[in-house]
């Protein structure tokens, strides 16, 4: 069956110093570059995390910015209707002026020669009535 003899020490002791190589030549290196592996994808993960933060910082920032000019662009507009319906109405009161200015001219143009027609009237008519008493004086 099982003989233990000098043979199985022999083994022993190879086997023993197989690992002591192995370990040192294989599987700390081994170890070694599976950590640092490790540590640059959780450095990665983290840098992307980073990034992820900062995108959704600026994205938020962004869209506050985008909302405060909406909200100035649509205060800005109130205002130039408002502007607008000012300086709208003060054109119309300055022309609706205007007009009264002028039809006032006009009446008192039309004043002026309806007074010059009927004096002009007043004095040809005194002219005819002697022009047509003298004629019938005459016959």
């Amino acid at each position: 069956m099982l003989k233990i003899d000098f043979t199985l020490f022999i083994l022993a002791i190879n086997f023993v110093i197989l690992m002591i190589i192995l370990n040192k030549k294989l599987f700390i290196p081994l170890v070694r570059i599976m950590d640092e592996r490790d540590n640059d994808i959780k450095g990665a993960f983290s840098k992307a995390a980073k990034f992820n933060d900062e995108a959704a910082g600026k994205n938020e920032s962004f869209a506050n910015s985008v909302a405060a000019e909406k909200r100035n662009s649509i205060q800005q507009q109130g205002e130039n209707r408002k502007l607008a319906s000012v300086s709208a109405s003060e054109i119309v009161k300055a022309a609706q002026k205007e007009a009264e200015d002028k039809l006032s001219s006009v009446r008192d143009n039309l004043r002026q020669e309806k007074e010059r027609a009927s004096r002009d009237l007043a004095l040809q008519t005194e002219a005819l009535a002697k022009d047509i008493a003298d004629k019938i004086l005459k016959s």
